[in-house]
C-alpha cells in the first residue's frame, strides 16, 4: 500500500528548534486539511502557524512535486509554493532569513555537528544529494550574513535574496522564476512571464497580473492571457500576490484576484484562434464573476466530466481540486464527493504521488 513517505521523518528537539520545524501533524492540523478538501496535499510537518506538505501532481513521483505551505486553522484551502522539490526543503528551513543580530545567524551557522548530521540525514531522505553544502556555504558567507542582519546599517536582504534562493533551490524552473520576480521588482512595470516555470507558473501569473494593473501600457491580449492562466489553473494555489511581487507570498484568504480575472474573461473579446478557450473557460469565468464566494463549483464539475470523457484525466484532476477549493469558500467542511471523484479519476493511473496523498487524506 502506498502511504505518506514523510511519516517516518524525525529529528531531535535541538534540531527542530534550529530550523523551527516539527515533522508530523497533530489532529487539529489534519482537520484543517480535511475542512479545506486538500486531498492534493501530502503533509510533512509544521512551522509556527503553517502546515508544510507536497502539492501532488498527476503522473509525478512524490520527490518530483513542489512543497507548499498552508495556514493552520485556515479552512480556505490556499497554499503558497515554498520550494520546487522536497530535496530543497531542509536548505530552505535552515536559512535563517532576516536576523536581528549576528548572534542569531551564528546560532544556526555554528550549530553542533551532531545537529547538522541529523539534518543531513533527513535532507538525504528527502532526496538531497549535496550534504547540505549549499545552505552551509550561504551561512559561511560574511556578505550574506551582513546583508541579512537587521542590526547592520549596510544590511539589504533584498539585494542578496535572489542569489540565496537560487542557491538553496537550484532547479531550472526556480531560477527562471526568481529572475522573473527580480525583473518585476527592478523595472516596476509589466513583463510577460517566461515559459517553463513549472510549479511557479501560477505565482508568476499572479505577480504579472498585479504589475499589469499598474501598467497602462500592457496589451489587452496579455491581460487576457494572464486572466486565463489564473482562472484555468488549480484554484487557491499562489494566486494572492499583493501590491508588489514576492518570491513566496503568504496565503491571505482572499479570492479577489481570481474574481477580477474572471470578470475580465467574461467581458473581454476572445482573441482570434481561441474558440476552444471560449467553450471551456468562459462559462467558469461567468459563474465566478456572478456568484463569487457563493459559487458551488458546478462549472468545474461539468469540466471534470468533460475532461474525463475526453481522456484528459490530469485536467480532470485539477478541475476537481478547484471544485474542492470553491466549495470550501461556501462552507469549510469535507465534501465526500470530492475525494471519491478523485479516486475514480486516478484509478489505474500511474500517479504515485496522487495515490499517496489521497490515501493519507482518507486515513487509509
Amino acid at each position: 500500500m502506498t502511504t505518506n513517505p514523510f511519516e517516518t521523518l524525525s529529528v531531535s528537539d535541538e534540531a527542530q528548534q534550529l530550523i523551527e520545524f516539527r515533522f508530523g501533524l497533530e489532529a487539529s492540523h489534519r482537520q484543517t486539511l480535511r475542512d479545506a478538501n486538500a486531498f492534493w496535499f501530502l503533509p510533512i510537518g509544521t512551522r509556527r502557524d503553517e502546515i508544510y506538505g507536497v502539492r501532488v501532481l498527476p503522473g509525478a513521483n512524490v520527490d518530483e512535486c513542489p512543497v507548499v505551505r498552508m495556514l493552520d486553522g485556515d479552512a480556505y484551502g490556499q497554499a503558497s509554493t515554498v520550494v520546487s522539490r522536497p530535496s530543497s526543503l531542509i536548505p530552505f528551513l535552515a536559512f535563517p532569513g532576516s536576523v536581528v543580530s549576528r548572534n542569531a545567524w551564528d546560532q544556526v551557522a555554528q550549530a553542533p555537528d551532531a545537529v547538522w548530521a541529523e539534518l543531513e540525514r533527513v535532507h538525504a531522505a528527502l532526496g538531497g544529494t549535496d550534504g547540505l553544502r549549499a545552505v552551509r556555504e550561504v551561512l559561511a558567507s560574511d556578505d550574506f550574513r551582513r546583508a541579512c542582519d537587521l542590526s547592520d546599517k549596510g544590511g539589504d536582504i533584498e539585494a542578496v535574496l535572489p542569489t540565496i534562493r537560487k542557491q538553496l533551490d537550484p532547479a531550472p524552473e526556480t531560477v527562471r522564476y526568481v529572475d522573473y520576480v527580480r525583473q518585476l521588482l527592478v523595472e516596476q512595470s509589466f513583463v510577460r512571464p517566461p515559459r517553463e516555470l513549472g510549479c511557479w507558473g501560477q505565482s508568476a501569473a499572479s505577480a504579472a497580473w498585479v504589475a499589469a494593473q499598474d501598467d497602462g501600457g500592457t496589451r489587452e491580449e496579455d491581460r487576457y492571457d494572464l486572466a486565463l492562466a489564473l482562472v484555468s489553473a488549480q484554484a487557491g494555489i499562489d494566486t494572492f500576490q499583493r501590491d508588489f511581487p514576492s518570491y513566496s507570498p503568504s496565503p491571505n484568504g482572499s479570492s479577489e484576484q481570481l474574481f477580477a480575472a474572471a470578470e475580465l474573461l467574461t467581458s473581454a473579446a476572445v482573441p482570434d484562434g481561441r474558440a476552444d478557450i471560449e467553450t471551456l473557460w468562459r462559462p467558469v469565468a461567468t459563474a465566478l464573476s456572478d456568484e463569487r464566494d457563493d459559487y458551488r463549483a458546478s462549472r468545474h464539475f461539468e469540466l471534470c466530466e468533460r475532461f474525463q470523457a475526453e481522456g484528459r484525466r490530469a485536467e480532470a484532476f485539477y478541475a476537481v481540486a478547484s471544485a474542492g477549493y470553491w466549495l470550501t469558500q461556501v462552507s469549510p467542511k469535507l465534501y465526500d464527493e470530492v475525494p471519491k471523484l478523485v479516486a475514480f479519476i486516478a484509478e489505474n493511473q500511474p500517479w504515485p504521488a496522487v495515490v499517496a496523498s489521497l490515501r493519507t487524506f482518507m486515513g487509509q
